[in-house]
């Protein structure tokens, strides 16, 4: 019962830290749809990215809690993650599509992976249920390339950057049902890039249960420190037991950092294979020295293991064995996400009538159109008017019907700004009185008047119409 006050308090503070994004739901070019995993600095949602003409895709979302956005400290750690993560590129590592900041909160979008942490497994083995085998030994191994990946991460001018990652952990594994194996959360990750994140005096970094010994002493920390940790994740998932665990935080970082070794895997569950435990036993050595020298190396003994068994020839049989053991948790997630989307009325569709498609923007500027050409048709119909009042002599009409010449034009040049203009196909410069098809205005040629000679040059012509800025995007 206290357990299950504990959980609904933290999820009552969770949703009021919460508060600022449920009022529009949104972050940036993201839509937030349900959180999926939280911890005491980040809450990571399904999201959907929202594009162009209908495109969408749902994403993974992670942000610093609220109340947390305003600390250097935890500021620093995010942007470590965003900076490591985004320049490693493999299979096994979880991608980082972008990084933003919205009312003051920064989030990182990621790859969502339709999967479980991998503390899902390690949990149920620690409840007595059994992991296969082959399922265990293929995640771990593959979990070793992508780390191995990371360890060898250089910077652009082909520096290394000895990457530790520092938190390996089942929680930051995660596993799909088809067999996807992916690392995330590199925010308490050391690398030569950020000497700010190197472990200060007194602060181990990582979760207890899966530091390493010269993690607990304050002693140097490489690529083999992680190597421990996913020793530790390879016995809990084979056994069902940790190496380390006990009674309290503080008893088992002493157990961790003592010299003496862990129970040996085939002494905790039977029929335990001796090429496995001799990886595992390797793997989890105190001495950083005893154990491999490279994940890559962790790797190829885990591989060859699997290829000396049957299960491990057949990728399909470790699919078979691994979809039953997420499904219900994959279930519960489906349902949640499917909720999530109904509330928000799921992805927005036009609504096309039978008649037709409709267009109400577009008939709104037909409409604003035709009232701009009202007005402007009435102004030049006062001026149109006004030209013929004060220029267009009477016309004469002939016996034949013919329109007779006008009286000559007066000798005095008409305004340079009525020079050119038009009134109803008939010009009126002075030129000539005879219909003829309205031309369009020309610039820098002075029209003949009325005696044969040019008429003043009109003003400057009005300057080209200028180019809004536009989105190059678009």
């Amino acid at each position: 019962m206290g357990t299950s006050n504990a959980r609904a308090l933290a999820d009552a503070t969770l949703l009021a830290l919460l508060a600022p994004l449920d009022a529009s739901r949104t972050l940036g070019r993201y839509e937030l749809l349900a959180p999926i995993a939280k911890g005491g600095m980040a809450v990571v949602w399904t999201a959907r990215l929202r594009g162009t003409r209908g495109f969408s895709k749902l994403v993974a979302v992670k942000t610093i809690l609220p109340h947390l956005s305003a600390d250097p400290r935890f500021e620093r750690m995010f942007l470590t993650e965003a900076t490591i993560a985004s320049r490693i590129r493999h299979a096994n590592v979880c991608e980082i599509i972008d990084l933003g900041e919205d009312r003051g909160i920064l989030y990182l979008a990621m790859e969502l992976v339709d999967g479980e942490p991998l503390s899902v497994l390690t949990d149920a083995a620690r409840d007595g249920e059994r992991v296969p085998l082959v399922v265990a030994a293929t995640i771990v191994a593959r979990a070793a390339r992508g780390l191995h990946a990371a360890h060898e991460l250089c910077s652009e001018e082909g520096r290394r950057l000895d990457v530790v990652h520092r938190d390996v952990s089942p929680h930051n594994i995660l596993v799909s049902a088809d067999g996807t194996v992916k690392i995330v959360d590199f925010g308490v990750a050391k690398a030569a890039l950020d000497q700010e994140q190197s472990t200060q005096s007194g602060v181990i970094r990582g979760k207890v249960g899966y530091v390493a010994p010269e993690q607990v002493n304050g002693d140097v920390v490489d690529a083999r420190t992680d190597i421990f940790a996913l020793g530790v994740v390879l016995y809990e998932l084979t056994t069902g037991h940790h190496p380390f665990r006990s009674a309290s935080d503080l008893a088992t970082l002493l157990a961790v950092s003592s010299t003496d070794p862990a129970r040996r895997p085939s002494e905790v569950a039977s029929a335990y294979p001796p090429e496995l435990e001799a990886i595992v036993t390797r793997a989890i050595a105190k001495a950083p020295a005893a154990r491999y020298a490279s994940m890559a190396e962790l790797a190829m003994d885990l591989e060859a293991f699997l290829a000396g068994s049957s299960a491990g020839e057949d990728p399909e049989g470790f699919r078979r064995a691994l979809a039953p053991l997420l499904t219900p948790s994959r279930e519960s997630r489906a349902s949640r996400l499917a909720t999530a989307m109904s509330t928000l009325g799921g992805p927005r569709k036009r609504v096309v009538p039978a008649s037709g498609p409709r267009r109400p923007r577009a008939r709104s500027i037909v409409l604003a159109a035709a009232l701009a050409a009202a007005l402007g048709g009435t102004f030049v119909w006062a001026r149109t008017d006004r030209a013929r009042v004060d220029r267009v002599p009477p016309s004469v009409t002939t016996s034949s019907g013919a329109l007779a010449p006008p009286s000559p034009a007066p000798t005095t040049a008409p305004r340079p700004a009525e020079t050119s203009e038009e009134v109803e196909g008939v010009g009126v410069t002075g030129a000539s009185a005879s219909p003829r098809p309205a031309r369009p205005r020309t610039s820098g040629v002075a029209p003949a008047s009325a005696s044969g000679s040019a008429a003043p040059a009109p003003g400057p012509a009005p300057p080209a119409s200028r180019t809004l800025f536009r989105d190059p995007g678009f």
